[in-house]
């Protein structure tokens, strides 16, 4: 079993090494292998987003960032140390870790990761948090102490005064190191959890707007449909309670049933006509809502088009390749 450790602080054997030193000794007593990797002084740009990677597995600046990739892939677990630079880790780590993360393609479900911060007072727990959202998003179970991972100390060597820092520290590597022995079992008796395949989905989805507008009319067309039944209902009622009785058979109180009779008949009437009127203003208004984002959508292409016609031209005529 294997951790890897990415260091980030530019300074050798500095408050951040003095952390990790602490972690590595409690990994050597649970026999567990290390590799520490120093990044915080390399040069190391950021994504370019150019999505390569998506095809190819490894990111197109080929630098430490697919050297660390295999080591990552083979280990167990992952520790990212940084310093804390204004509430947030070491930038040259942090493009390091948003290209490793994206530009690498292998699962990292259940390889358990833990970050380390270490700072001369404040930002801490800010920098945990940033350094923690990597696991997180990708499967990984995240290893904890008994505080949070954090070491203070300014100038190097000033870490070793912090006792409960470093028992924090000691304390970490024993939780993750119990978690990776623990996850190692685990799968080998029950196999990797079951995966769903999410949607990756914009927060709006302005291709669903005509084919919600089309639900929308289907179920006013619906309702409209109900509330005529009912109202042809009522009419039935209506018409069964009133009879023709002849001059010597009508009583007051038959005139009166007569009159409310013909009172509910006007009313179910009057409720049919502002049904009526109300749907078909509510289609009127979908019917032109959908016409408006076809429009929109046309012209949003067209736009589109007229900025950039070689590019265009060059897709179509990539598509009719395809084909």
């Amino acid at each position: 079993m294997k951790v890897l450790i990415l260091n980030g602080s530019p300074r050798k054997n500095g408050n951040t090494s003095a952390a990790i030193d602490e972690i590595v000794k409690v990994f050597e007593k649970e026999e567990i292998e290390t590799e520490i990797v120093s990044v915080g002084s390399l040069s190391i740009r950021g994504c370019v987003a150019c999505n390569s990677c998506t095809k190819t597995g490894r990111c197109a600046i080929d630098d430490i960032v697919n050297r660390i990739a295999p080591k990552f892939e083979e280990a167990n677990g992952l520790i990212v140390a940084s310093p804390v630079y204004y509430a947030s880790a070491n930038s040259t780590l942090t493009a390091l870790l948003d290209r490793l993360f994206y530009s690498t393609l292998f699962d990292k479900t259940l390889k358990v990761g833990a970050s380390v911060v270490v700072a001369r007072r404040g930002g801490c727990s800010a920098t945990f948090d940033q350094l923690n959202k990597y696991f997180t998003i990708s499967g990984m179970p995240v290893a904890s102490s008994t505080y949070w991972n954090s070491v203070h100390g300014c100038m190097p060597g000033e870490a070793a005064c912090d006792t409960e820092g470093m028992a924090v520290m000691r304390g970490l590597a024993h939780n993750m190191a119990f978690l990776i022995k623990s996850i190692a079992i685990g799968i080998a008796t029950f196999g990797y959890p079951e995966k769903e395949k999410y949607p990756a989905t914009n927060f709006i989805r302005s291709d669903l707007a005509e084919e919600n507008a089309k639900k929308n009319r289907a179920a006013s067309k619906k309702k409209t449909e109900n509330v005529k039944t009912r109202i042809e209902n009522v009419r039935k009622t209506a018409r069964n309670k009133v009879t023709a009785p002849t001059a010597d058979q009508v009583k007051p109180s038959v005139i009166r049933a007569v009159s409310r009779a013909k009172k509910a008949a006007e009313k179910a009437a009057e409720k049919e006509a502002a049904a009526r009127k109300k749907a078909k203003t509510r289609l009127e208004q979908q019917a032109k809502k959908a016409r408006q984002i076809k429009k929109d959508l046309q012209t949003k292409k067209a736009g589109q088009v007229k900025k950039n016609p070689q590019q265009t031209a060059k897709n179509a005529a990539g598509k009719g390749q395809m084909k």
